[in-house]
This record gives structure tokens, C-alpha cells and sequence, in this order.
């Protein structure tokens, strides 16, 4: 056995020891983006009912 297999040997190793699985997020780091999507979701829509709703009361052109 050669030096380089020694050293990739213990690398490999050493990474099987250090890996560890990334701590649980708490609830609301969780919750958050789902909060945030649904208040931009609701926005948008009260946004949009409000232009619709403009545009309908708008006086008609004629041409």
C-alpha cells in the first residue's frame, strides 16, 4: 500500500464521521413561506378584484 491510498483511506474516513444531519427547523421557520405566499396570494387577488371591479364601473366610450 502506497502513501496516496493511506491518505484517501483516512479522508474517507474522517468524512463518514464529520457528516451529520442538519438540525430540525422549528415550526415557524416552517410555517413562514407558506404564511408569506398566502398573504401575497391575497394581495394579488384583492388587488385584482379591485381593478376588474374599476374597470366595470368605468363609463363605456362610444365610438
Amino acid at each position: 500500500m502506497d502513501e496516496r491510498d493511506t491518505v484517501l483511506g483516512r479522508v474517507s474516513d474522517e468524512d463518514d464521521r464529520t457528516r451529520s444531519v442538519p438540525p430540525r427547523r422549528s415550526t415557524w421557520e416552517r410555517a413562514l413561506p407558506w404564511a408569506l405566499a398566502l398573504v401575497f396570494a391575497g394581495v394579488y387577488a384583492t388587488i385584482s378584484v379591485a381593478r376588474f371591479e374599476r374597470l366595470e364601473t368605468r363609463p363605456k366610450l362610444r365610438v
